[in-house]
């Protein structure tokens, strides 16, 4: 599947309720280098830093990859 996401796309943001360091994004930049792919890609999630606590809901939106953070990132891009 993203041998067909990396020929059809130049723009690609992944988006991970996790650690970015050694997450599903970093496997796609890995999968983006083995392969000598070429695309601009965005990784949504948590960052290497301390999270306050709080929801669920707070914490995605406080990390940006809730609905509104996903759509401000797509737009700032």
């Amino acid at each position: 599947m993203l041998h067909e996401v990396f020929k059809k796309f130049k723009k690609i943001i992944t988006v991970e309720d996790g650690v970015l360091q050694g997450g599903f994004g970093s496997a796609v930049l890995e999968f983006m280098s083995e392969h000598h792919y070429n695309a601009d890609v965005k990784r949504l999630g948590i960052p290497d830093k301390f999270i306050e606590h709080g929801t669920l809901k707070e914490l995605h939106h406080l990390c940006g990859f809730d609905a509104d953070g996903i759509a401000e990132a797509v737009r700032r891009w």
